[in-house]
């Protein structure tokens, strides 16, 4: 095994080589048999247009038949008598003779509703004489006069001998309105002229059904014309109703392109010209020629393939594993260490990765350790701060009480006073529950309101979980500075609003007063504002949020004089791992 491993270390480039050589050897025979099968599909296209010629033919055939059926019917109708009569004779005021010869006219043309292939004649009797009659159960949408005036019925009449074929986009009854129709109209005519004539609806979707059944419009696409070059019937419908010369034009660069094969069709019958457009990359695909030697080029392929995908994934793969976890290190994560294997090269460099990656991690702890330490040492100096302002203020309250000779307040305000020691000092969590932050809130105002009077009336509206998390003593300075500066005026009725509200990801804490306020777009109440929101436990609020959230713009001071002013606090929900209980 070792002999061998060396061998392979040795002659790594000679392999890879070796490999290469395969991969051209297979490239060799995917040329060949590219070359065998574009032979085999340019036999089967072949194959297949000349199949498509004789469903051609075929066609053709079938509509011989289609007309000849339309002139036995026409000749039936042509010699009948009772026929005859009723288009020729004048049944005015004779409304028993009309009817009878309407009767004996239906028995004689019985057998006229369906012509070859079972396709329904739509059979129409009209007479010179303005006498109508429909085989079928539709109604006309036009009256004799109407159909008279027809430019079909006038070419069928100044040529009697002759079928006139005509395209329209409607029949002349309700039952074929707005379907494109083949009409066919023949004079009826003896030696005193023209009598009457017979027309007969033949509805493209009938109509094309001779070849709509026999060939795949994808593959074969074909157009009927008449001798104006109308395209009167095709299984591409968006295409009936256009010129037919248009088409060939495109058919022209289509054969330049070698892309498809047209043939054409004489139809002498109606006078039609047929065209066939064979798609011969559609019909290539469709080839099933020549399986084994497909199946044999795919297996042998398919295995040089797996056996070099699997040489390269073996080379390759500590490359790629390396490229997917240096994301990782950038995003923070020093922990995905590569497994070191592949050549000796790609060795070397995946040691070096994993000894830097051990030098990054070492080297970002400290950083990190560091950090840490310092932005606990701020705290714990804001902390400090904190707490001699809220003690000489509570002290300064109480003194004030006793100066006044309300001993019972006082007594009052030291018990207060000791709960809010016993939860601030006492412990040294940095947030507290909101159920306790608004304890020690209220028992401060208590406080306040024996320093104050109870002019000043302070009403909290609580919308939110109170097991949730606040930093402490984040609402006091701000009651506090309302009573202190909000309301100089000692007579006047006060109303301080606390709304506390949980959102999804934030908690919104408003503080409203309807004090004095001042102007915050006014430069000279600049040092107004400073001085009422410049106090140690105000700023040093602004310092708390954002040491311990890292944001900007959690507190936001919105005032107007004569009005008010509301302090709005955005905590968000998420407490930063650095300042969870200690």
């Amino acid at each position: 095994m070792t002999k061998i491993l060396t061998f392979y270390k040795r002659n790594e480039l000679l392999i890879k080589l070796l490999l290469l050589f395969l991969v051209a050897t297979i490239s060799v025979g995917t040329v060949i048999a590219f070359v065998s099968i574009k032979t085999a599909e340019r036999a089967y296209v072949d194959s297949y247009k000349d199949s498509s010629q004789l469903l051609l033919s075929q066609m053709n055939d079938n509509y011989e038949s289609l007309n000849d059926s339309m002139i036995n019917i026409i000749k039936g109708v042509q010699f009948n008598p009772a026929v005859k009569h009723y288009m020729k004779d004048d049944f005015t005021d004779e409304t028993k003779k009309l009817n009878q010869a309407i009767y004996h006219m239906k028995q004689q043309i019985l057998n006229t509703n369906l012509l070859y292939n079972n396709i329904s004649s739509n059979l129409v009797i009209l007479g010179t004489n303005k006498n109508i009659h429909y085989q079928s159960e539709g109604k006309s949408l036009y009256t004799p006069d109407e159909l008279l005036e027809k430019e079909y019925i006038k070419q069928a009449h100044d040529d009697p001998m002759s079928t006139v074929y005509h395209y329209s986009t409607k029949g002349y009854s309700y039952a074929t309105d707005d379907k494109p129709s083949l009409i066919v109209v023949k004079a009826i005519h003896d030696l005193d002229g023209v009598y009457g004539y017979v027309l007969m609806t033949i509805l493209e979707s009938e109509f094309s059904q001779f070849y709509s059944r026999l060939l795949d419009p994808n593959v074969n696409q074909v157009w009927i014309s008449n001798r104006e070059g109308l395209i009167i019937s095709s299984n591409q419908k968006q295409d009936i109703g256009t010129n037919i010369d248009q088409k060939k034009a495109q058919f022209t660069k289509l054969e330049a392109k070698n892309v498809n094969a047209l043939s054409q069709e004489k139809i002498y019958s109606f006078d039609y010209d047929l065209y066939n457009l064979v798609a011969e990359k559609l019909v290539a695909q469709k080839m099933v020629l020549y399986p084994t030697v497909i199946s044999v080029s795919l297996f042998i392929m398919f295995l040089v393939s797996l056996i070099a995908f699997l040489i390269i994934r073996k080379a390759t793969a500590p490359i790629y594993e390396l490229t997917r976890k240096i994301p990782d290190v950038i995003k923070g994560d020093f922990s995905k260490a590569v497994k070191v294997r592949g050549t000796s090269e790609i060795k070397g460099l995946l040691n070096a990765y994993n000894f830097m990656l051990g030098g990054l991690h070492n080297y970002v702890n400290q950083l990190l350790q560091q950090e840490q330490e310092k932005r606990y040492l701020e705290f714990q100096a804001l902390q400090l701060k904190i707490q001699p302002h809220f003690i000489y203020n509570t002290l300064t309250a109480i003194k004030f009480q006793v100066i006044q000779n309300k001993n019972q307040d006082a007594v009052d305000s030291l018990d207060a006073f000791i709960r809010l020691l016993r939860n601030l000092i006492g412990t040294k969590d940095e947030f507290i529950s909101l159920d306790e932050e608004l304890r020690n809130l209220n028992d401060y105002i208590h406080i306040l309101k024996i320093r104050f009077g109870s002019n000043i009336k302070t009403t909290i509206h609580q919308k939110a979980t109170t097991s949730i998390l606040v930093p402490k003593l984040i609402i006091q300075p701000f009651v506090e500075n309302c009573y202190i500066h909000a309301f100089p005026n000692e007579n006047k009725l006060g109303k301080i609003d606390i709304f506390i509200l949980e959102q999804t990801d934030t908690i919104k804490i408003d503080i409203i007063d309807n004090g004095i306020g001042f102007d915050i777009h006014d430069t000279s109440s600049k040092t107004q504002e400073q001085q009422r929101f410049s106090g140690i436990g105000i700023s040093n609020i602004t310092e708390r949020l954002e040491l311990i959230y890292q944001e900007k713009d959690l507190l936001i001071i919105e005032s107007q004089p004569n009005i008010g002013t509301l302090v709005s606090i955005i905590l968000p929900k998420k407490i930063p791992l650095n300042f969870h209980k200690k």
